[in-house]
């Protein structure tokens, strides 16, 4: 009969940032486990635990053994099983043996031809898999493939050596139903019992049946076994506390904080605590980081956004009075503050302006030289940019030679998430301009999926100008992206690109500037046409992009096959695109453009040009008349933007071409008239694709 199974491993603490991970990759291991031995029942459920010192799983309806199944086992040939008397063989004998089998059986030894011999078969019952025999022959190897940071080897308190696990396994619970399972898990005999919180709970706790396992870690133990039951308890105290206070918490940036403090604690309280006022005077960032990486605490805001001296802590402890472990907390913090205004106030002693030279002598890459020569390169790129865009060349000059400077800082250093942000407060403190010293801070945006891009064009031009050297720099040298592995976050900084062409509307030909980059570095130390490797990345990246977007594969086609020099109108296409596929014209004009290329694919040569000296028919004339007309009148559309009335006026050409084809035969015997014709139809199908690759559309949805 199915019952619930319980299996638990109690450990010395786990690594929190691995915790979740691990626990999921036990629950499908096992659940693998049990499904390839036919022990779980259709439909059953599953739910996962995991706190800081355990890893469970409950499994419902698995069976205690695995229902008997019928099977023909081969034997042997029938020549070599009996003798000419028709007598068993001692190889039948014993193979009968080796199936623990007794002479019995031998009536039920049969005969069948299996193609040209003839064979000894016999049908039996094979008794089901037994849970504890499973679990027993197979645990230690599904735990084995857990994706594990770092195995640590240990020894047991019976003397045994050598185990190997993520941490020290101190108990192994294994119920079914009720009834306890006999299991050696890792040199640990399975019990019936676990234990609860390390402070909380002194004693053993004794499940009885694996349903009850839950409730009594909760009731008896104090153990919240269930991460996203800490996670919710821990979110909500937070916010009420802050609104007991009159602050807020600012959701950005915490989602991780708070799945690392769940993966901390077993039986979550919150507390508030401060620190001295004095070191608000430091950049915001600076103390937000020291809180939240270092001390795992969550800073508390003012309603208006500024940071104040006060911050929540989760505690793993419940108790009357808990000064002890606020006050313990503030101790913690002061120093650590301490040190930040220590690096702070060191970093300020010099500009910089001053810091540059210090980048000579940090390397890059061994094979790309130092970040000296990196932020030359940078400078470069974005005086290109600014000029193609209308953008203070002196102002980009100016923030292109401080860009990387605070890389140099105490205060990177120590915290690396700050490049950029500290070099912002440095270049302000320096009296450069805001635009500059903002643009110092913007150029790593976007620095996360979802994540604001530049604005302002100084911004954009350095923004621009970093990642399109880490692009090129790093395909120059072959260390392109594969698979899932991308070291140095290459596609970032392609959708990086992507993102703030289109989104701000930036015209700009990027071919060109990716070919021109490729100038800036020494000769000889990247590949020949690295650029346009990396303007096809970047195009991958786009469509990525438009299709997060909700636009089709064929919409995105239709546009980014033409590989465009500028995105700035892109997306504009795209939604003309979207809009003309809902015509009743749209099917038609897409099908006669296929039919274009079709032909001239197999016959056009480009030397070929129109002559109206060689026109012989009337439907040639006014085909060639109606798309000069079209040329003119949908350049004007364009350039107004207006790419839906674009598209919508070039299907006015349906009919002409219709009557082309009706009137005259293309491919002519007549090489002047047939040359003629064909440089008709490219410059139709010149005309057909000027906004996007009309044939790329897939219209079978749309036309009716």
């Amino acid at each position: 009969m199915p019952n619930p199974l319980l299996f638990e491993l109690l450990t010395e603490e786990l690594p929190p940032k691995a915790l979740v991970d691990l626990s999921q990759a036990l629950q499908k291991e096992i659940l693998s486990l049990l499904k390839k031995n036919q022990l779980l029942s259709e439909n059953a459920k599953s739910s996962n635990f995991e706190t800081p010192r355990r890893l469970a799983i409950i499994v419902e309806k698995v069976l205690d053994q695995a229902p008997a199944k019928n099977t023909t086992i081969k034997l042997m040939p029938s020549h070599v099983g009996f003798d000419s008397q028709g007598k068993p063989t001692q190889s039948l004998v014993k193979k009968m043996r080796s199936l623990s089998l007794n002479s019995n059986y031998l009536e039920k030894v049969y005969r069948k031809n299996l193609g040209k011999i003839e064979m000894l078969l016999i049908d039996l019952a094979i008794d089901g898999a037994r849970l504890d025999t499973v679990l027993q022959e197979g645990l230690e190897e599904r735990l084995s493939k857990l994706p594990i940071p770092k195995l640590m080897t240990y020894q047991l308190e019976n003397g045994v050596k050598n185990i190997r696990f993520v941490r020290p396994v101190r108990g192994v619970l294994a119920i079914h139903g009720k009834n306890k399972l006999n299991l050696k898990v890792l040199g640990i005999e399975s019990g019936k019992s676990t234990k609860g919180h390390r402070f909380l709970c002194k004693d053993d706790l004794k499940v009885n049946k694996a349903d009850d396992y839950e409730d009594i870690l909760f009731n008896k133990g104090k153990v919240i076994a269930s991460s996203k039951k800490r996670r919710e308890k821990i979110e909500k105290q937070c916010h009420d506390l802050a609104n007991r206070l009159g602050y807020t918490l600012k959701e950005a940036g915490n989602s991780t904080l708070l799945d690392e403090v769940t993966s901390l604690v077993e039986w979550p309280i919150v507390y508030s605590a401060e620190f001295s006022k004095e070191f608000l005077s430091l950049p915001s960032e600076c103390l937000v980081l020291t809180m939240t990486t270092n001390q795992k605490y969550f800073p508390l805001y003012e309603t208006n956004g500024k940071l104040t001296n006060r911050f929540l802590l989760v505690s793993n402890m419940d108790i009357p009075d808990p000064s002890n472990i606020i006050e313990g907390n503030e101790r913690v913090i002061s120093p650590r503050l301490h040190d930040a205004r220590f690096f702070y106030e060191n970093d300020i002693k010099t500009s910089l302006k001053d810091k540059v030279i210090r980048l000579k002598k940090v390397i890059f890459h061994h094979k790309l030289g130092t970040l000296f020569e990196r932020s030359e390169r940078i400078e470069k790129i974005a005086t290109h940019v600014a000029r193609q865009i209308n953008c203070s060349t002196q102002d980009v000059q100016a923030a292109g030679k401080i860009c990387k400077a605070d890389l140099t800082t105490d205060m990177v250093a120590e915290f690396p998430e700050l490049q950029g942000v500290m070099g912002k407060y440095y270049a302000i403190l320096d009296h450069e301009k805001p635009i500059v010293a903002q643009a110092i801070e913007d150029q790593y945006l976007p620095r996360f999926h979802g994540d604001k891009v530049p604005s302002t064009k100084v911004s954009i031009c350095l923004a621009l100008a970093d990642k399109i050297d880490s692009l090129i720099a790093m395909f120059g040298i072959n260390l392109i992206p594969s698979g899932d592995k991308d070291p140095y976050a290459l596609r970032r900084f392609g959708l990086g690109v992507a993102r703030i062409l289109v989104e701000n509307k930036v015209r700009l030909n990027l071919a060109e500037l990716l070919n021109i980059s490729e100038t800036f570095f020494k000769k000889n130390t990247i590949g020949a046409g690295t650029g346009n490797q990396v303007y096809n990345f970047i195009l991958d990246r786009m469509r990525g992009y438009f299709r997060e977007h909700n636009f089709t594969i064929d919409e995105i086609e239709a546009v980014l096959s033409k590989n465009p020099a500028s995105f700035d109108n892109v997306e504009e296409v795209l939604k003309a695109i979207k809009t003309f596929k809902t015509l009743r014209t749209a099917a038609d004009l897409s099908s006669t453009n296929k039919r274009i290329k079709n032909i001239l694919r197999k016959n056009y040569h480009t030397k070929y040009k129109v002559n109206s000296i060689n026109f012989h028919h009337e439907s040639e004339v006014r085909l060639n008349t109606k798309a000069d007309q079209l040329e003119i009148e949908t350049d004007r559309l364009i350039a107004d933007h207006d790419f839906s009335g674009a598209l919508k006026l070039l299907s006015e050409i349906n009919d002409d071409i219709d009557y082309f084809f009706d009137s005259v035969l293309v491919i002519d015997n007549d090489e002047d008239k047939k040359n003629n014709r064909l440089a008709l139809l490219a410059k139709v199908d010149t005309l057909m694709n000027k906004i996007a690759k009309i044939s790329e559309l897939d219209l079978s949805r749309n036309y009716h």
